[in-house]
């Protein structure tokens, strides 16, 4: 699952990453928002 979140996230469909991070992991809007946005950010440290 997280690779797919990883692969969305880094083609720039943040949105999408969020919604499957929504309907998989129920946790609200705000808190998927948070966990996608610091994958974002891990993923820009690492390149």
């Amino acid at each position: 699952m997280s690779d797919e979140i990883t692969k969305l996230i880094a083609g720039g469909n943040k949105i999408q990453a969020i919604k499957l991070v929504v309907e998989n992991y129920n946790i609200g809007l705000k808190e998927a928002k948070d966990f996608v946005e610091a994958i974002e950010e891990n993923l820009k440290i690492k390149k």
